[in-house]
């Protein structure tokens, strides 16, 4: 099991090496970089593509409230939680 997950890991860091929201995604999940051989593959392109789509969304999510509200979107280090 543990060289499975190994492998798992092996895949996406090849292929997410270079991907600028590489530090915002986990990955896929094991079983969708099985194949049913048993092979391990690298992330598919459309799992890449949802993620990184879904970051812009967030990213541009962000700078409209911050626009709009600055008052309600926290400075950098300023949580208030």
């Amino acid at each position: 099991t543990g060289r499975y997950y190994e492998a798992v890991s092996r895949a996406s860091i090849e292929k997410c090496d270079h991907c600028w929201a590489r530090h915002l995604c986990g990955g896929p999940c094991a079983w969708e970089s099985s194949a049913p051989d048993g092979k391990v593959h690298a992330p598919r392109e459309s799992h890449c593509a949802r993620v990184r789509q879904g970051a812009e969304e967030a990213i541009a999510l962000y700078h409209s409230a911050n626009k709009s509200h600055p008052e309600i979107v926290a400075p950098s280090g300023e949580c208030g939680c």
